[in-house]
């Protein structure tokens, strides 16, 4: 076949088809993450935010479940047309949850967007294999997958379902109209009679490929956690991965069983040993290629048809991709559910064995096209990386951290972010940044900061936050676990800092604290900031009054140097943990002001339970220090209220 072969108003142009192909691909996979982290991000935050596991499970399940039977819309809609119907659908719901900035219609947007792309990738698969194009799925995925980390390195750790509003909703609306129009014309092009189509079982691998990707290999907060690096590192890490695995990917079809058994076991092998954390991250380099030939493989079956539609739809491939994705569904719950929570090491590795699975046990297939290295895709993913990293490397805000001492007179701003989610349960950084910035705090205290939690979507909110307040020294611990943790901002130099765990207790919810010494005119000052156990289910209350006592003992070990506790103790002033820290000689700012009663925390309530308010914020100093000031601040960023105040620490050196 010469480089261009028409038959009737059809041509078959290599060149165009491949790159047509893979833009959709592309596209597809990237707008799917962002539709995946928003879909969790809005059960857990909007739709069931505080129920238990179980709760949060049976909701997301159900919006899960009308996802992954697609093969019923697709049937209803044409074979031919199922997978431009559903990107279109896709894209629509994308550009509008961006746009629409509602507590019930983002919601709605948003579960609308994750079964709009679930109904579309079986099309995508079955179309690429009706045009024997299946080589073409394992590069378009890493290309999104490198589009997906290039742009949360160029937005300095988060992704674009982190900000809605109307600027990411014309970038949606540009890759929307992008991803419909080469899903279109992929459909129009004729099949390479030559090309592999789709393996039956072979839909089974794709989403617990995704689902390594979202909880590891790609999780660019999980990937500084365990190296210690920065967000334009990790993304290196990330990129190097897909690349390397791009490099490799040609040649999983054509791997014989015994050396495809012993790169499964590999693999597995090296995420262990990866998961331990510290330079051995780098191991999840050589995994991503050994998990691109076990997809590849996986995915690619027999020679297609050189006709258009001339096979049927195949059920096996429906049934696959539907256990592939509950499988996922089930692997990321448990994951990152409070009960079962550190079972990434062992779920893991199951997830690599699912990928490899599809061709171990499949039949052998027909002679494979022989492979050849083909640097074409692995550019184009440096490219996609540099220019994020080149993005990234742009300032976020004005200014740099005061040289000096912190004055004799200051403010301390204490605020629980709620995971960079408005009380709305709606993505709302951009309102939390502006809250903050108007404080012209000297000390910020922050807790429920995201850096890994794919139930809050997978952002790195820290590393954003820090971007935003180039004029804070910037300092993060990590608390329940490595989901998410507390902060604390200073504009003037630390000298010293650190985290801390709290003793792991009845609840199983572990939480921490995160100190830092800055230091100011009249000496340093110790500052602390923590999240206390939440609830009231069981041992919760006595759980918070021996993590108030560990608090004390922190301070009375370092010398009780001046200090302020700040932070969400999730106890309201009559809990003993709130006592024990009074007893303990520090004095509750806001009650020494006279605003004692102010309530620092509103829910607006939840399809299961109604709202409230409570005061579970405090700004506790020690004797020596003279409260100014304290206030509530009203600010709807966040369903708890930031508490500010305006302290005197003593006279200056």
């Amino acid at each position: 076949m010469g480089l261009r072969d028409c038959s009737e108003a059809r041509c078959y142009h290599p060149t165009m088809r491949t790159l047509k192909m893979l833009l959709a691909g592309a596209i597809g996979w990237w707008l799917g993450v962002e539709a995946v982290r928003a879909f969790f991000a809005i059960i857990v935050w909007n739709v069931a935010e505080d129920q238990p596991s179980t709760q949060l499970g049976m909701v997301g399940a159900a919006v899960w479940l009308v996802g992954l039977a697609g093969w019923i819309p697709a049937r209803l809609v044409g074979r031919a047309k199922a997978a431009f119907v559903f990107a279109v659908a896709a894209a629509i719901f994308s550009v509008a949850r961006a746009a629409v900035v509602d507590e019930t219609w983002t919601a709605v947007l948003t579960i609308g967007a994750v079964i709009a792309w679930l109904w579309w990738l079986p099309a995508f698969l079955d179309l690429a294999g009706r045009l024997g194009a299946a080589r073409l799925i394992v590069p378009a995925l890493l290309l999104g997958a490198a589009a997906q980390i290039a742009g949360q390195v160029a937005l300095d750790g988060l992704d674009l379902h982190a900000l809605p509003g109307i600027p990411t909703a014309v970038v949606l609306l540009v890759l929307g109209a992008a991803f419909a129009w080469a899903v279109r014309a992929s459909a129009g092009v004729l099949a390479d009679p030559s090309g592999a189509g789709v393996s039956r079982w072979g839909p089974l691998s794709l989403l617990p490929w995704l689902f390594l990707q979202l909880s590891l290999l790609a999780n660019i907060g999980r990937l500084e956690s365990l190296g210690g690096w920065d967000v334009p590192v990790a993304g290196m890490v990330a990129g190097a991965g897909l690349v390397a695995a791009a490099l490799v990917a040609g040649w999983g079809r054509a791997l014989v069983r015994p050396i495809r058994l012993l790169i499964l076991v590999a693999t597995g092998g090296l995420v262990i040993i990866a998961a331990g954390g510290g330079m051995v991250t780098l191991l999840l380099i050589p995994a991503q290629a050994g998990l691109a030939l076990l997809l590849a493989g996986a995915i690619e079956g027999d020679a297609a048809r050189a006709e258009e539609g001339s096979t049927p739809a195949r059920p096996h491939a429906h049934l696959a991709g539907a256990l592939g994705g509950l499988l996922f569904f089930v692997f990321l719950f448990a994951l990152y559910s409070d009960a079962l929570d550190g079972l990434g090491v062992p779920i893991w590795p199951a997830a690599v064995v699912l990928i490899g699975l599809p061709r171990l046990l499949g039949r052998p297939t027909s002679a494979a096209t022989p492979a050849r290295l083909d640097l074409r895709v692995p550019i184009a993913l440096v490219v996609a990386l540099a220019v994020g990293t080149t993005l990234g490397a742009l300032p976020g805000g004005a200014g740099v951290p005061v040289i000096g001492a912190a004055p004799a007179e200051l403010t301390i701003f204490d605020y629980n972010i709620h995971q960079g989610f408005g009380r709305n349960g709606v993505p709302g950084l951009r309102a939390t940044v502006a809250t903050i910035r108007a404080a012209d705090a000297e000390l910020i205290t922050l807790q429920e900061v995201n850096r890994v939690w794919d139930l809050s979507g997978g952002v790195d909110s820290f590393s954003w936050l820090a971007a935003q307040l180039p004029e804070y020294h910037a300092i993060y611990g990590p608390t329940s676990k490595v989901r998410f943790g507390n902060a604390i901002f200073s504009r003037h130099p630390v000298l010293s800092s650190g985290f801390e765990w709290f003793p792991f207790g009845p609840s199983k919810d572990q939480r921490g604290f995160v100190w830092a010494v800055v230091d100011t005119q009249t000496g340093p000052l110790l500052v602390i900031t923590m999240h206390m156990t939440p609830y009231n289910r069981g041992e919760e209350a006595q759980e918070r009054d021996q993590q108030a006592q560990v608090l004390l003992d922190f301070w009375a070990a370092r010398g009780r140097p001046p200090v302020v506790f700040a932070g969400d103790y999730n106890a309201e002033p009559n809990d003993a943990a709130v006592q024990r820290t009074a007893a303990g000689g520090l004095v509750d700012a806001l009650a020494k002001a006279g605003n004692g009663t102010q309530a620092t925390f509103r829910s607006t309530g939840t399809m299961f339970g109604p709202g409230g308010t409570e005061k579970i914020d405090y700004v506790f100093v020690s004797p020596g220090i003279q409260v100014k000031s304290a206030v509530v601040v009203d600010s709807a960023a966040s369903d708890h209220y930031p508490v500010e105040a305006s302290l005197l620490l003593g006279p200056a050196r």
